[in-house]
């Protein structure tokens, strides 16, 4: 049988992110990840948050970052890291998720957004093999 091991996370913008790769060195959950999706990535010091946590993953992870918008002049990226050794991408895209006014909310969910700027939502997608299975994952945010 397959197993197949996600996790989801979102990072805050990489704000402590040394506190983030310390955790993943820490926790032995992290050893044998197939995908690590991310929201709220960002960009540190001019390299992306999915790159260098790909990196402290090891085995030769590759990454996916995709910006969604600008909070507080920092971009906000979904990102999804993946272990080439059991995933082959076939095919990757990122498309805009409905804003909240397009879609019917409760009136009170609709009330209390109205005193939130509108964010832009975003769903990052990828799409390959893994062992026998196509299967295709999303970092939402």
């Amino acid at each position: 049988m397959t197993q197949i091991n996600i996790c989801s996370w979102n990072i805050n913008l990489g704000l402590k992110l040394e506190k983030i790769l310390s955790q993943i060195e820490e926790q032995k959950d992290f050893t044998d990840l197939d995908f690590l999706l991310l929201q709220e990535a960002s960009i540190q010091n001019g390299q992306e948050d999915a790159l260098t946590i790909a990196q402290k993953l090891g085995k030769n992870h590759l990454h996916l970052q995709s910006i969604s918008q600008q909070i507080r002049k920092r971009p906000q990226s979904n990102a999804i890291i993946w272990n080439p050794a059991k995933f082959a991408l076939k095919t990757a895209w990122s498309t805009p998720l409905p804003k909240y006014r397009s879609t019917a909310l409760p009136k009170r969910e609709n009330y209390l957004l109205k005193f939130f700027k509108p964010q832009t939502r975003t769903a990052l997608m990828a799409q390959g093999t893994f062992d026998i299975l196509t299967m295709r994952i999303y970092s939402i945010h």
